[in-house]
């Protein structure tokens, strides 16, 4: 079994701390094979003191970084939506790229999903793995008036509408199907990527764009093909 990185930005995730570690802690991949890397950064709630008290859940684990990077970015939820969008999409690049690569070493595979997840299959990883694709995006999902849809979905050059009701996609959706833009809400990514240089951060002399607009423009560049698991899904709150 391969070596896996997983890694984690966690932001004011106060009242999601308890699920998070449920998922994480859940996943069946062997610990001994997982080098686990949390940052935190910005957050205004408890998630920091938080996560010092779940160390001694994580003993198990090949090695653990948790460390805190504050970027100084610390607008109300709401208000950065519509706010200061060129200084959050750099920052967040920073964020996703700094938690990857601080301490990626030997390890084969990047594995990241988001701290405020309700749901995380446990056997995701293995499942990603069989897939053996270089980027894989897991479908994620969200209850939303009473049904489960999906949301932040771009393939075949076709964008599917946010929070789209699960039963209008099409029905004959493969398992993994080619995308243009990589979703980052749970992902499995072949390390060399990385170490290639290939990042979530800005681009020089380019208007700031989403994080992963960034990252699938650098996979592009490099004729990388980035896909997404229609069936292995994740669920938001």
């Amino acid at each position: 079994m391969p070596k896996i990185l997983i890694g984690i930005v966690i932001k004011n995730n106060e009242q999601f701390m308890k699920t998070f570690l449920s998922n994480l802690l859940n996943l069946s991949y062997p610990k001994e094979k997982i080098t686990l890397c949390i940052l935190e950064s910005d957050s205004e709630d408890k998630t920091w003191e938080i996560l010092q008290e779940c160390k001694p859940y994580l003993k198990d684990y090949q090695a653990v970084h948790i460390w805190k990077h504050d970027y100084g970015f610390k607008l109300p939820y709401l208000e950065r939506q519509e706010r200061d969008q060129d200084k959050r999409y750099r920052i967040l690049g920073e964020v996703r790229t700094e938690v990857v690569t601080k301490f990626l070493t030997d390890e084969e595979w990047v594995f990241s999903f988001d701290a405020d997840l309700q749901h995380v299959r446990t056997n995701i990883i293995e499942k990603g793995l069989e897939a053996n694709k270089i980027f894989l995006s897991f479908l994620a999902t969200c209850f939303f008036k009473g049904a489960l849809r999906t949301f932040n979905v771009v393939f075949n050059h076709e964008v599917i509408k946010d929070v789209m009701p699960l039963g209008e996609l099409p029905d004959d959706l493969e398992q993994y199907c080619l995308i243009d833009t990589a979703s980052l809400t749970c992902f499995l990514c072949k390390s060399e990527v990385f170490k290639k240089g290939i990042s979530f951060k800005s681009i020089r002399g380019k208007p700031y764009l989403q994080e992963q607009s960034t990252f699938s423009l650098r996979m592009k560049r490099k004729s990388f093909k980035m896909y997404l698991d229609t069936k292995n899904r994740v669920v938001h709150f």
